[in-house]
Order: structure tokens, then C-alpha cells, then sequence
């Protein structure tokens, strides 16, 4: 598929009924712009760091997020941030900082590996996974275009933290709930890379310790893969 010129995918954008396919919370917003290049995401502004912190953080070069998060009995906070310059290939990292000190690093070939590059983080939100298990999930675009979506939830097992589940897809929106998630990935029969999509949505429940595939339908409408992906995470309270 051809990517929409700049003045097309606009009047693309702007046509089509913005319509959430969820009632459901968004666990902060990563709104996209359609350029000659595909979708392009303004990084958040670096958020500050106290020394002690930043130098247990290799490569760091800006912090994107901090989240407060208990995956661990004691807490901790993640600190997600870019180990690159270049902001179209940031290689972000995620750090796990436990009563000052850094316990853990995870890198992109953990977080979002074999997605086709340029990875760029999104989103993080914490949520539970099932009763009595917290978890964090984590959303990534990827490709030169943006139109490549990678996620990771996170846990703490067996005394350590490490990512449990790496859904990815096209131009993609995972809903958190508990008991399961729900991938909502584009099939790529749109006239162009950012136009309308058909999506296909993935059920996966939380059984025996990991996520596991249930049921793959199709949407019956078309939405706005750019809004779609720029709402990557978003969370649905229990029914």
C-alpha cells in the first residue's frame, strides 16, 4: 500500500467519524500526525531526573515517563527512556528502580523485539492482569512509518521482572482487562497505509501463568488506523 501524501491523509483524518470502538479509559494518549513519511508522534517532553537516578541509567540520553507501579511486593517506579539521539530510532529502554537503585533493565529486543525497527515508546499503563496480579503494559510504535505496533506486559515472577506477553500488529490498540486483553490490529486492506483499515481483534485470557489466544473476529466497520494507534492502550473495568 501507498502512503498518503500530506494533504490526502489529512482529508483523510478529517472524514472519517472519530468513533472509539471501546467505552473504556485511555492510558495516555500518543496522538498522531500523518506526514509525507507516515505517522509521526511528538516526543514528550524529557522529565527530569535526579543525578543519583540518571547515573544508573545506561545510555540515557532523555527520560519520556516515570510510572509508580507495585508488580513487586515493595513497589517501584519505571522509568522509561530514550538510550539514542535520533528520535526516529530512540532505542528505548525501561528501567526498575526499587528504593534508589536501578534492579533492572530491559532494552527494545526484550520490550519489542523483531518488530521491524525504529521502535518508538508510545504509552505505559499499569493494570491488573487478574486477581491478586498486577502488571504493566507498554505500547511501541515501529517501522520507518510508524504503522508497525509492538506491546509488552510486564510482571514480576520468580523474584525478578520480566515481560510475560509481546503482542504486536498493524497500526494496533491492546484493551486491558482483567482476566484478559483484546488486540485490535489492522489488516491492511485500506486504499492506502493510513487510510480507513477493516480490524481484526484478538482475545487472549490470563490462564496458568500466561496469556493465552481464545477467539479472532473482524470488526464489522472501518476505523482511523492514525486514532487507533494513537490510543495504543486503553483499559476496560471488570463487567
Amino acid at each position: 500500500m501507498a502512503v498518503a501524501s500530506f494533504p490526502v491523509a489529512v482529508g483523510i483524518v478529517l472524514s472519517i467519524v472519530l468513533w472509539q470502538p471501546h467505552a473504556v479509559a485511555s492510558c495516555g494518549e500518543a496522538p498522531r500526525t500523518i506526514g509525507a513519511f507516515g505517522a509521526e508522534n511528538k516526543p514528550a517532553a524529557p522529565v527530569p531526573m535526579p543525578a543519583a537516578i540518571r547515573s544508573q541509567l545506561p545510555d540515557l540520553v532523555a527520560v519520556r515517563q516515570v510510572l509508580t507501579t507495585r508488580l513487586s511486593p515493595s513497589g517501584e517506579q519505571v522509568i522509561i527512556y530514550d538510550a539514542a539521539i535520533d528520535e526516529s530510532d530512540p532505542h528505548p529502554k525501561v528501567a526498575f528502580v526499587v528504593g534508589g537503585k536501578v534492579a533492572k533493565v530491559l532494552d527494545e529486543t526484550q520490550t519489542a523485539s523483531g518488530r521491524g525497527g525504529f521502535v518508538r515508546y508510545l504509552s505505559g499503563c499499569p493494570f491488573d492482569a487478574a486477581a491478586h496480579r498486577k502488571a504493566l503494559a507498554l505500547a511501541f510504535s515501529t517501522a520507518f512509518d510508524g504503522s508497525g505496533s509492538a506491546f509488552a506486559i510486564i510482571m514480576w515472577q520468580s523474584g525478578e521482572y520480566g515481560v510475560v506477553f509481546n503482542p504486536h500488529g498493524m497500526q494496533a490498540q491492546l484493551v486491558l482487562r482483567r482476566g484478559s486483553v483484546e488486540l485490535w490490529t489492522s489488516d491492511g486492506t485500506g486504499e492506502c497505509v493510513w487510510c480507513a483499515q477493516h480490524y481484526q481483534l484478538t482475545q487472549y485470557v490470563w490462564r496458568d501463568g500466561k496469556y493465552v489466544r481464545t477467539a479472532t473476529n473482524k470488526a464489522k466497520h472501518t476505523y482511523d488506523p492514525a486514532l487507533i494507534s494513537g490510543t495504543a492502550l486503553r483499559v476496560k473495568a471488570p463487567e
